[in-house]
């Protein structure tokens, strides 16, 4: 994976803002918003615990 995270505040369950670069320009290709969750199974290199 090749992109950014950040901590989207608010009540309730913790989200985090997805960001996907593309490696070869550097461009946005995806933006999500994902519960933590779902972002420490697909990034677990990222040491999120859910």
């Amino acid at each position: 994976m090749n992109g950014y995270v950040i901590l989207v505040g608010g009540e309730g369950s913790v989200k985090y803002a997805f960001v996907g670069l593309d490696r070869a320009t550097g461009n946005i290709t995806t933006l999500h918003l994902k519960s933590i969750k779902e972002l420490a199974k697909r990034a677990p290199s990222l040491g999120l615990i859910p």
